[in-house]
């Protein structure tokens, strides 16, 4: 990494986390939230490898650069190519990606206001458009909510791995589509 003149380089403090920052459940739930995404993308690589019937490498080089909305869309292809059945299940599995990317992306891509209440902050994001001008969105934001949130991705994650990862779809047939309660 080139040295810098006039700004600090990256560094390992060597301080341990509890010696820096308090606990704080919105900070624990967003954490939950950005970690369960990164399952679930990582569970639409999977079935794009599993509907190439390809190896882990040549997946990882095909699935690499592409966006969440891509991958999406290339597994729902490839099923669509290879299979006739399930796909009303597809299709709202297709869907519940989208909905868990769209939440996602509401959180990740807002500002942040600090509360005095470590129960409460207010996400803030604010928009520019030809049609409607400037907008800001707000709302407040729970630690709850955001877990809930999580919970949801988390539930796609595992929606996409049995849908894809199970031999027989037939798991589809009775309607079984729950989740596991993790803790």
């Amino acid at each position: 990494m080139p040295s810098r003149k006039h700004f600090e380089q990256f560094q390992d403090s060597g301080s341990s986390y509890e010696d820096r920052a308090k606990p704080n459940p919105f900070y624990d739930a967003l954490g939950r939230l950005m970690v369960n995404f990164s399952e679930l993308e990582d569970a639409l690589s999977l079935a794009i490898q599993s509907l190439l019937k390809t190896d882990p490498q040549t997946s990882v080089i095909l699935t690499a650069d592409l966006s969440f909305r891509a991958k999406v869309q290339m597994a729902n292809v490839l099923y669509r190519q290879r299979h006739i059945k399930y796909l009303d299940v597809l299709r709202e599995l297709v869907a519940l990606c989208f909905e868990a990317e769209e939440l996602r992306n509401r959180i990740t891509h807002s500002s942040w206001a600090y509360s005095r209440d470590p129960t409460l902050f207010r996400r803030r994001k604010p928009s520019a458009r030809t049609r409607s001008g400037f907008r800001m969105a707000e709302e407040n934001i729970t630690p709850d909510k955001m877990m809930d949130v999580a919970d949801f991705i988390a539930y796609t994650a595992e929606m996409v791995d049995n849908f894809f990862g199970v031999d027989s779809l037939d798991f589809y047939e009775n309607g079984s589509c729950q989740m596991r309660k993790e803790v």
